[in-house]
């Protein structure tokens, strides 16, 4: 071999070193890119799984909420049923003792009219028996004074 071939196959040979060198180098760029995806990649599992924990914490309390308000709101309805019924009977009592009230009025205001009638009539009688009263103590007085007194 001369040195001219040597020189070539050495500079090959350094090319093919310079070559396993750089391959290597990648190697080792891809193997800590690999490594650094798998990182990320853990990461944004792990943050995936937390908001999927989140979101399903939140679908619970929001399950829950949702329990309590119909809870709550059948509570409020059936308040508001009695209440109803309650009030319903207080109208019925308040009808029944306005009628009660207005019968007795009338009762009262029959009786009332019945006396005023009575009342009425002594007043009339009164009038006629005080009028014929000054009738005759007008013809007393008359008979008097015509006989000198």
């Amino acid at each position: 071999m001369t040195n001219q071939e040597k020189h070539e196959s050495n500079e090959r040979l350094a090319k093919v070193e310079a070559n396993l060198v750089a391959l290597s180098d990648s190697q080792l760029a891809i193997q800590r890119l690999m490594e650094q995806h798998e990182r990320e990649s853990s990461e944004r599992f792990a943050r995936i799984e937390a908001n999927a924990e989140a979101v399903k914490d939140s679908q619970l309390a929001t399950q829950r909420l949702r329990e309590l308000h119909q809870r709550e709101s059948s509570e409020r309805f059936a308040r508001m049923e009695v209440t109803d019924a309650a009030l319903k009977d207080s109208q019925l009592v308040t009808q029944r003792l306005l009628e009660l009230h207005e019968r007795e009025s009338n009762e009262r205001f029959a009786r009332i009219e019945a006396k005023s009638e009575s009342h009425e009539d002594g007043i009339g009688e009164l009038y006629s028996a005080m009028t014929s009263l000054i009738a005759n103590i007008d013809r007393f007085i008359q008979g008097r004074q015509g006989n000198g007194h």
